[in-house]
């Protein structure tokens, strides 16, 4: 069981390793800027979802 576990375990590394060096030659990151614009955008998104779930919670309960 634990061989099983092992081997298992070192084959997911080695297609995730194989994976991460073929993945990074062709990819075109977008300026700074434009990430932060869009982290910024999707932390407001969760901010609000969170924000309208807890409101919703709390309405339920009372």
């Amino acid at each position: 069981m634990t061989a099983k576990r092992v081997l298992g375990g070192l084959l997911a590394g080695l297609l995730l390793g194989a994976g991460l060096g073929l993945g990074q030659e062709g990819a075109i990151l977008p300026p700074p800027e434009a990430e932060v614009a869009m982290l910024e955008d999707a932390f407001a998104q969760l901010t609000g979802f969170f924000r309208e779930f807890i409101l919703e919670i709390k309405g339920s309960l009372t």
